[in-house]
């Protein structure tokens, strides 16, 4: 067990009390001690972030909360730990009310899944980036451009090109009024180059 005498980090923690700041910084203190080499003591902070979650019972906090666990377990080599992490996001996502909650604990989930290399969720994420960035400009645009992001580290074939079509739709819905040169444009190479959409 890591004492406060051993690292005085962990004053820090203890003097935070939203269990989602937390969980923010045990995850953060698990990637500087892992990429420090020190790995036990980086398992532990991940631990006592899990820690943290397991007594979170408000979606909105436990949400965002699992995507920063998610995104510091695959940074320290945990990806099947990471799948796990990212599976509960959903099932918190399904709790969550508030267009604005939804989509903060989205943004969050979209930044990790890069950082994770899972793309089992893909689709489920490009489903709640097109349904809720047709709800409110402000934040659609954000969200769309991070799913475009996911869509690039997909791989080359049919299956990316109708993902592209689904954010171009999703961003049409929302802006409505044009500037979708360059999507379009990608699009086009996708039927140049592969003929992957019929």
């Amino acid at each position: 067990t890591i004492r406060y005498q051993d690292d005085p980090s962990l004053l820090l923690v203890d003097g935070i009390a939203d269990p989602g700041g937390r969980v923010q910084v045990f995850c953060g203190l698990a990637v500087s001690l892992f990429e420090a080499g020190n790995n036990a003591q980086s398992g532990e902070m991940l631990s006592k972030a899990g820690e943290v979650i397991e007594k979170i019972e408000d979606a909105e906090i436990l949400a965002p909360a699992l995507a920063r666990l998610a995104v510091a377990q695959a940074k320290v080599g945990k990806g099947e730990e990471a799948k796990q992490s990212l599976k509960k996001v959903e099932e918190a996502m399904a709790g969550l009310e508030g267009l604005d909650v939804r989509l903060t604990a989205l943004s969050n989930v979209l930044a990790a899944m890069p950082a994770a290399g899972i793309n089992e969720q893909t689709q489920w994420v490009l489903n709640q980036s097109i349904e809720l960035s047709a709800s409110t400009q402000a934040y659609a645009l954000k969200v769309m451009r991070q799913a475009l992001g996911l869509v690039d580290r997909m791989e080359e074939g049919k299956g990316k090109a109708l993902a592209m079509l689904q954010v171009a739709a999703g961003i049409e819905k929302a802006f409505p009024a044009g500037g979708f040169a360059q999507l379009h444009f990608r699009i086009a190479g996708f039927y140049h180059q592969g003929n992957y959409i019929e």
